[in-house]
């Protein structure tokens, strides 16, 4: 499995609480709040004509005062801190943890597909690699439910906030050691045929708000992927709720977040209703 899904979804291999609440935007509301908030399940690249804000999310953004997002995107330090994060340290590169003949495999494939220079890029972390393959594999120029939601909010004067720092999330990549993140890569791209399918079928799943097969790709093809499950989802969804409670009785907020942070025993849905919340799902068509 492309750990493409992962960094899209920020898909976790847990089952989920609830399987047959399938839906991507929910409204929470009781214990504190004299009014509701909403949470949304992104996904992080699609293409133009598979965005679509609904009448339902264009609602809720409306009835409440502020958008929170994974990251404050609005914040203008965030590009440079992001920067600073893209590269290894100690002069490790991609050319260094790979064999002559993976490197040379990895250098074809962005050399004749993404008509770019490996060696200008090789010193990137292997995970921020993939960024520069969204576009090959959607075959469109990549858009975001985060920089979508953004530019509405501020339309309409709402605040942006983070849920963590641009700091913390990057820091989260060096959590899983750079062979592996250089081994992963190349297995994607060793067979690309089956990450682009991968992809498309995320995408379609995720069009139809259906997470649970998203969910049973990544337990039959990427089980390495719960050797990290602690730090890129648990512990950071178990942060998030405890932020979002001290959030929603002061400011009704509407969160966007990867899509499947929401589901699982410990997704945010689960999460919010053990604290006290009721967790709504509201269908987008509506």
């Amino acid at each position: 499995m492309t750990f493409l899904l992962s960094l899209l979804l920020h898909l976790a291999p847990v089952m989920p609480a609830d399987s047959t609440e399938n839906a991507l935007l929910w409204k929470i509301s009781g214990r504190d709040l004299a009014a509701p908030s909403y949470l949304y399940g992104t996904i992080h690249a699609t293409c133009a004509r598979d965005l679509h804000v609904t009448d339902a999310m264009q609602a809720a953004l409306h009835q409440t005062e502020q958008l929170a997002l994974e990251l404050d995107m609005d914040d203008p330090g965030m590009v440079l801190t992001m920067q600073q994060h893209l590269f290894m340290p100690d002069d490790l590169t991609l050319k260094t943890l790979l064999s002559p003949e993976d490197y040379q495999l990895v250098d074809h494939f962005f050399s004749d597909s993404l008509g770019m220079a490996l060696n200008k890029v090789q010193r990137m972390k292997p995970f921020m690699l993939y960024s520069l393959m969204f576009g090959k594999l959607l075959g469109c120029t990549p858009e975001s439910y985060e920089v979508e939601l953004m530019m509405r909010a501020k339309e309409a004067k709402k605040e942006v906030v983070g849920l963590e720092t641009a700091e913390y999330q990057l820091s989260l990549f060096d959590k899983m050691p750079y062979d592996k993140q250089a081994a992963q890569l190349v297995e994607d791209i060793q067979d690309i045929g089956r990450t682009r399918k991968e992809f498309a079928d995320m995408q379609r799943y995720y069009q139809e708000e259906n997470l649970r097969p998203v969910y049973e790709m990544m337990l039959e093809t990427s089980p390495g992927y719960a050797d990290f499950e602690e730090v890129f989802l648990i512990e950071r969804n178990h942060h998030w709720v405890d932020t979002m409670a001290a959030m929603m009785p002061q400011t009704p907020t509407f969160f966007a977040v990867g899509a499947l942070h929401l589901v699982g025993n410990d997704g945010l849905i689960h999460l919010l209703r053990q604290a006290g919340y009721t967790v709504e799902p509201v269908r987008t068509e509506e």
